[in-house]
């Protein structure tokens, strides 16, 4: 018999060594319809690191750390994905909009299927609260963009000189309106991803060229401070497959956190190395006062920012963040690593062009 779905739950993955346990969670599952798959412990990192599940069903009957050590890895995904664990008890702290069920082994059917309407009705208003918010946004960028024409228009003397005084007010309106666009466009790249509707376009990227032109225009940032930056790419390296236009915003997005946390008169390296055939592996170095080890893992997740007495307040802590998503949307990894004696150096991984 098949059961009447919402469909915002399509792709499930069983995640266990035993046929015996897929059979009976798929016979469980299919009456929903859903795509199924099956995922062996050891393939768990790589399978959701390139499919979009919206539920995982966790062979957790015998219990090992193991099982921990994959709802570890699990918490740290950023889209969201619904979890249900046969055996062991629910561990909290898991990423916000994620719901984490523990069963026992003998449930039934119609138990099953209850849990799975719940999913669905979760997801459901979740979906309709990301849609919601995102046309709240896009209709605000609009008067938005007026207000700062009009505010360019006083400033540049269109309607008369302004009064002393009033130019430095006016200076600081667009600034202020910039940065209130700048923070709409990277909420609205966060709701695109976690709708599933973030999708890169390919192409061949000579990253030491688009490097180049990255440089050209945040240097003036660097200039502030007398920040040197230096460089070290290899000529021979291969071209970089990505999305040019996200590739630039990655790569930004970690120059200038770099820049906001390097005291002045310091130094900034970029190093490009090539481990395998398959990707680059680009090295961003400061001079700045680094973060306490239990905090790097958490820089990259949405809304966290940590303050340093040197650092701007400025911020919602989603530049690193976005800096994840297009990492992982290109098959890549990012992570952080303090230097000796200070300072932080995060290292992203990119395809090359095969």
């Amino acid at each position: 018999m098949q059961i009447q779905s919402h469909q915002n739950i399509r792709q499930v993955a069983i995640v266990t060594q035993q046929e015996k346990f897929y059979q009976r969670y798929k016979d469980l599952l299919e009456p929903h319809s859903f795509t199924i798959s099956k995922i062996s412990r050891q393939d768990l990192r790589q399978s959701i690191s390139q499919s979009n599940y919206d539920l995982l069903v966790i062979d957790n009957e015998q219990k090992s750390s193991t099982n921990f050590e994959i709802e570890k890895y699990i918490r740290q995904q950023i889209s969201p994905c619904h979890i249900i664990s046969i055996g062991q008890k629910a561990i909290p702290e898991l990423n916000h909009g994620t719901l984490y069920i523990s069963l026992p082994s003998n449930t039934r059917q119609i138990i099953f299927d209850q849990i799975i309407s719940i999913l669905e009705k979760v997801n459901l208003r979740e979906k309709n609260q990301l849609e919601l918010a995102s046309m709240l946004l896009h209709d605000i960028r609009s008067p938005l963009n007026s207000l700062v024409g009009y505010l360019e228009l006083l400033i540049n003397g269109t309607f008369g000189k302004l009064p002393n005084g009033h130019t430095n007010i006016v200076e600081k309106a667009i600034d202020m309106s910039d940065y209130a666009l700048d923070l709409i466009e990277e909420l609205s790249e966060v709701f695109k991803f976690e709708q599933k509707f973030f999708a890169v376009q390919k192409e061949s990227i000579n990253f030491s060229e688009m490097l180049d032109t990255l440089l050209a225009m945040i240097w003036i940032k660097a200039d502030q401070k007398n920040l040197k930056i230096k460089r070290s790419i290899p000529a021979d390296i291969p071209p970089i497959s990505g999305d040019d236009f996200q590739i630039q915003r990655l790569t930004s997005n970690i120059l200038l956190n770099a820049i906001n946390h390097t005291p002045q008169n310091s130094t900034i390296s970029i190093q490009v190395k090539t481990n395998d055939k398959k990707f680059a592996r680009i090295s961003v170095t400061d001079d700045g006062e680094g973060v306490p080890e239990d905090r790097l893992p958490l820089l990259f997740d949405k809304y966290y920012r940590l303050q340093h007495n040197s650092s701007p307040k400025s911020g919602q802590g989603l530049g690193l963040y976005i800096c994840r998503i297009i990492t992982e949307a290109h098959g890549g990894k990012i992570w952080a690593e303090n230097n000796q004696p200070k300072g932080l150096t995060i290292h992203f991984t990119l395809p090359l062009e095969l």
